[in-house]
């Protein structure tokens, strides 16, 4: 006795034997119940590749734009402790409106990717660990601008030091975030097979 036995009681059919449709039909039942259940995962497992890496091609220009002017601005405005420009650069973002004009223009400028729409539903087979990094960097930029227009519309009596601390670690956390996205979306990039990068 086989296991084909209870499919067909002999393996070649001949008048003397006959198919058990019954056992194939739950064959059948079987295998669309795997195709069902398996099918989508395995549609999106064999696309999520493609999709990550148009996903990629979409935003990575712009976060590496944004990249740049960062850093643009950590060097330009020194305002971080410990760094020997600092206390310079603090003054005169202090007392000088034209360079406190300059840094909120500059600030204003990370809008290339802040004003980008991140609708996922736009991108439904991309991972979600890829599209996250990238909507944490965007919004650690906001933050830093919300910083920057707060700096640059002084009021009155303010804790300046308490001010820039506070803006110096949104800048390191913002430059952080979007230094994780922009590898994420290289990775993403790389991982496109080399045939379809025509």
């Amino acid at each position: 006795m086989s296991m084909l036995d209870g499919v067909s009681q002999c393996w070649w059919l001949s008048k003397s034997c006959a198919v058990n449709w019954n056992a194939w039909a739950a064959i059948g039942t079987v295998a669309a119940v795997f195709a069902a259940i398996f099918g989508p995962s395995l549609q999106r497992m064999l696309i999520r590749r493609k999709a990550n890496a148009l996903f990629a091609f979409a935003f990575r220009g712009d976060v590496i734009t944004v990249l740049v002017k960062l850093a643009s601005i950590r060097d330009q405005f020194p305002i971080e402790k410990g760094h020997g420009a600092a206390w310079a650069a603090q003054e005169l973002l202090r007392k000088d409106e034209s360079a406190r004009t300059d840094f909120m223009a500059r600030a204003r400028s990370l809008d290339v990717l802040t004003k980008r729409d991140l609708d996922m539903s736009k991108w439904p087979a991309v991972d979600l660990d890829l599209a996250a990094k990238l909507a944490r960097a965007m919004e650690s930029v906001r933050h830093f601008q919300m910083g920057a227009e707060v700096l640059a519309t002084p009021e009155g009596d303010r804790d300046w030091e308490l001010m820039f601390g506070t803006i110096d670690d949104a800048l390191r956390e913002a430059l952080a975030y979007i230094d994780l996205a922009e590898r994420a979306l290289m990775e993403a990039l790389v991982a496109m097979p080399k045939s379809r990068r025509k």
